[in-house]
């Protein structure tokens, strides 16, 4: 006999597969965020050499709360606010709390040089 009924298990089977829906949207809407946001860094500050997609949202841990993980190479020091907030510009519009998607910006050489080695062989590089 099972403690479990089948009503109850195929209700927990369809709310894991709509999860599993709604983040595989999230994960296509943080990429498509990622690109823009590098294209508009880009735009904003020339010398940008590169913009890297790293952590959760190329890993299978990626989650509805995930945040996007965004590596810049070349970008001053001084300008790191000011590219956070162009970022965060990017979803000015976005009336859902759910669909905001909040984004980490580090700056390349501001990291530790083994944290540099690991986002050159495993981020995503987005912008050359």
């Amino acid at each position: 006999m099972s403690l479990v009924s089948e009503a109850h298990r195929r209700h927990w089977q369809q709310r894991r597969r709509q999860e599993a829906e709604r983040i595989a949207v999230r994960r296509e809407q943080a990429k498509r965020k990622a690109e823009a946001a590098a294209a508009l860094l880009k735009q904003h500050w020339p010398q940008i050499q590169a913009v890297w997609l790293f952590g959760s949202v190329l890993e299978p841990g990626f989650g509805l709360r995930s945040d996007l993980d965004l590596c810049v190479e070349g970008l001053p020091a001084d300008a790191l606010f000011a590219a956070m907030h162009q970022v965060d510009q990017l979803q000015r519009d976005v009336a859902d709390p759910e669909l905001l998607i909040p984004v980490d910006l580090v700056r390349l050489e501001a990291l530790p040089e083994h944290w540099q080695k690991r986002i050159r062989e495993r981020a995503r590089l987005l912008l050359p």
